[in-house]
């Protein structure tokens, strides 16, 4: 069915959020790229209820995109739960861990953070901004690639895949550190793009 999935010419609109992962885990980058544009407002419309931790709102879209890349890792399609659901819940559980770190650095009044009770609501029903954050999307995926090397891009894959550092380093047969600094790298790019 997957392999169907790749070799199809229709769009990657048309699958699963489910279905997307599953194309992830084996290195598809159009389909991360897919799922990085359905989940990139529920993220941004997720790091203004944490705007008063003392980060800046690009400095927490990155990372909770950061969580949405980690949450198509981790996932388990048998767990019984929406990939969306998984992903919303990596994203809170990013920010909430974010702003006790904060809370910790600052003294940050308690009311100012989120009740753990709460979830990210889906905000992405707006057909504006939806389209207006694909755009944004697709001009950060664009930039990406465009700094990336070849060697970054191709670690990046094999992260997206569900790969770990040690994991990569072993198939390229090269050193551990230097997966951990291309991923550095990768992320200070990522960073510097959303500026």
């Amino acid at each position: 069915m997957i392999q169907k999935l790749i070799s199809s010419n229709t769009a990657f609109s048309a699958y699963s959020e489910e279905q997307l992962v599953m194309l992830v885990k084996q290195g598809n980058t159009h389909a991360a790229n897919e799922l990085i544009t359905r989940l990139y407002s529920l993220v941004y419309f997720a790091s203004e209820k944490f705007t008063g931790i003392g980060l800046e709102r690009e400095d927490l879209v990155q990372e909770g995109m950061i969580a949405v890349l980690n949450a198509m890792r981790t996932f388990k399609a048998d767990a019984g739960v929406a990939f969306k659901t998984y992903a919303n819940r990596c994203v809170y559980n990013h920010f909430n861990s974010i702003a006790r770190s904060m809370l910790q650095k600052k003294h940050i009044p308690k009311e100012k953070l989120v009740s753990d009770n709460h979830f990210i609501q889906d905000e992405t029903q707006n057909p504006e901004l939806m389209v207006i954050e694909k755009e944004r999307v697709e001009e950060i995926t664009k930039a990406l690639k465009a700094k990336l090397s070849e060697f970054e891009f191709e670690i990046l894959n094999q992260y997206l895949s569900g790969y770990s550092a040690a994991e990569i380093a072993e198939r390229f047969g090269i050193d551990v550190k230097r997966v951990t600094n291309a991923l550095y790298r990768i992320r200070q790019k990522f960073h510097f793009i959303l500026k």
